[in-house]
């Protein structure tokens, strides 16, 4: 299991600060939004970002589910896709489920728009296997599962 806090912070130094050779942030696109001027999209920095607005924990045992498995996973994904952006925030958003299966581990459900990302880290196995970005994510020692990609909408 990986604190909520722990993984925010690893996520912001390993993830959202990354920089190429040049000192540019390789996914610069995931503190912008989109804004519209005269009836055209234009990428914007998001006025407040805050990774507690990216980054959260789901409590399933509020719900009653005394233990979230595959089954509970499968139920609870619609209503993540289903979720619309929220105004003025850049489009990705991360839940943590603790002790997934019953076992002291963390399930990662990420989901973003594709544009974010470079199209050879469209899904989340692509992107905890590339060795183009090695390391970003390898944030605890075998405590993560990763369970299916969550497909941009």
């Amino acid at each position: 299991d990986i604190a909520l806090e722990t993984f925010r912070t690893l996520f912001c130094q390993r993830v959202l600060e990354k920089r190429d050779g040049k000192g540019k942030l390789i996914f610069d696109k995931f503190y912008q939004t989109i804004t519209h001027f005269m009836g055209y999209p234009f990428w914007t920095r998001e006025k407040h970002f805050d990774i507690k607005n990216h980054i959260v924990a789901y409590d399933y045992k509020l719900e009653g589910i005394e233990c979230f498995d595959e089954n509970c996973l499968k139920k609870y994904l619609p209503k993540i896709l289903n979720q619309y952006w929220q105004n003025g925030r850049s489009f990705w958003n991360i839940t943590l489920v603790h002790g997934y299966n019953g076992r002291p581990q963390t399930l990662v459900i990420m989901k973003w728009q594709h544009v974010l990302a470079p199209s050879e880290l469209i899904s989340t196995e692509k992107i905890l296997n590339s060795s183009k970005y090695e390391n970003i994510l390898a944030i605890a020692e075998g405590n993560i599962t990763i369970s299916i990609p969550i497909r941009p909408f």
